[in-house]
């Protein structure tokens, strides 16, 4: 049953029309015509940077989970370095097409015509491949169903899940920068296979810098909204989100709500980074475990609290749109990322992984019936019988989730391989 916040979320969601925004375009226009000449990956990163410092920050009535890549929720950020063409093209029928619109405005459309287009024409991953690929390929493609690319052409490669447990959650983004900065000040540049590894690590320090701004930019965005928010609750609820984005700024989450937020702000990262389908968060009931046992522990978190804050995490993934052009829109509709969530199976040891967050997020989805995330399963013959008649409950909601593996076949496929065992029973 579904808290009154999580219902207002709900409606509130459906309530916003997904369409265009042009913050991060304009911010990549801007910053690839100020570094031209310098390595690629370090003008990416400074675009991530620019459009973390300068773009809309909006946080919603009731959220507990905040954030967005583009100005607002269901927005699309426009990758122009992407795909510049397709967009230009349908700018006056993308409003209005019969699969996915997106709504756009007229100061938009202009804005596109004269400032973003004409920087990026030529100068596309659209326009790189076209000039290299052999003509009867493009003329089959051209064709369109008979080559499925234009997807993947039009956008980053996706299809990937981040390194949450040793990586983002053990180190922080201060730490995370901390050791690109040390490498940086090190590396010895009269080997010239060390330019590679500098530019690298030159792009991580700037875009954990960017992370770490748009963290502090939400607490203070939360912060203001708490000065003038008159339901006490809320009010508190606000201070909250302030201090949990100003403690993941830096360092490492300590609590499950830090981590929840950390873990989102990835995901929006991830989106400003360049339009994809398949971020994923993974197995975010191991992840996430630890913080949900040291809080439950405490005294400081119940299960009610913690499905709420995964309901709301639930709903923040439904707003992050993956954009197309209308021909692959025919195909993959219904504005769908294809973020996936995979609970249970066996931990790194072999040994059950099921926990209460495992049935936390089958319950989040029996209750939210959202299209995203979506849902899949690790199916163990070491999983506890309770596991498998939790699935059998979303199952009879009719929602198409969970998605069913078996565990043993998942890691003897990696195995055959050549993945270790223990790197092998932690698939997803």
């Amino acid at each position: 049953m579904l808290t009154s916040r999580i219902e207002q979320l709900k409606k509130q969601f459906f309530t916003h029309v997904p369409a265009v925004c042009l913050e991060g375009a304009l911010s990549k226009t801007h910053v690839f015509k100020e570094t031209e000449g310098e390595p690629m990956i370090v003008r990416r990163a400074k675009a991530f940077k620019r459009h973390c410092e300068t773009k809309t920050i909006t946080i919603q009535p009731g959220e507990l989970v905040v954030g967005n890549a583009g100005r607002t929720a269901r927005t699309i950020h426009i990758c122009p370095e992407l795909s510049n063409n397709w967009v230009y093209e349908e700018l006056d029928t993308m409003a209005t097409r019969p699969q996915d619109p997106y709504a756009i405005t007229e100061e938009q459309k202009m804005l596109f015509r004269n400032e973003i287009y004409p920087y990026w024409k030529g100068k596309t991953l659209r326009d790189y491949w076209n000039a290299q690929a052999p003509k009867p390929i493009l003329d089959i493609i051209s064709l369109g169903g008979v080559i499925d690319n234009d997807i993947k052409i039009e956008c980053t490669p996706g299809d990937i899940v981040p390194e949450f447990k040793e990586n983002i959650f053990a180190k922080g983004f201060g730490g995370i920068r901390a050791q690109a900065q040390a490498l940086l000040e090190t590396v010895d540049l009269n080997d010239v296979e060390n330019y590679d590894r500098r530019d690298f690590w030159e792009a991580i320090t700037i875009t954990c810098d960017g992370f770490s701004i748009l963290c502090r930019r939400h607490a203070q965005a939360a912060r203001e909204l708490a000065t003038t928010e008159k339901d006490g609750t809320r009010k508190a609820e606000l201070h909250v989100s302030g201090e949990a984005c100003d403690a993941i700024a830096e360092n490492p989450p300590k609590t499950f709500r830090e981590a929840m937020q950390l873990h989102y702000f990835i995901f929006v990262g991830l989106f400003i980074e360049g339009n994809a389908g398949g971020y994923s968060p993974g197995r975010m009931d191991q992840n996430l475990y630890p913080y949900y046992k040291r809080d439950v522990e405490a005294g400081i978190l119940t299960d009610a609290e913690a499905l709420e804050l995964i309901e709301c995490m639930w709903i923040k993934f439904g707003e992050q749109i993956w954009y197309w052009n209308e021909p692959a829109a025919t195909q993959y509709a219904g504005f769908c990322a294809f973020q996936n969530v995979c609970i249970g199976g066996v931990d790194m040891d072999g040994l059950d992984a099921v926990n209460p967050l495992s049935y936390l997020m089958l319950q989040a989805t029996i209750d939210t019936q959202m299209v995203q995330p979506s849902l899949s399963v690790r199916l163990s013959r070491k999983n506890p019988e309770d596991f498998f008649l939790k699935i059998a409950e979303l199952i009879q909601t009719g929602s198409g989730f969970p998605a069913i593996y078996s565990d043993d076949i998942g890691m003897k496929q990696l195995m055959k391989k050549g993945i270790p065992p223990e790197l092998a029973r932690d698939w997803v």
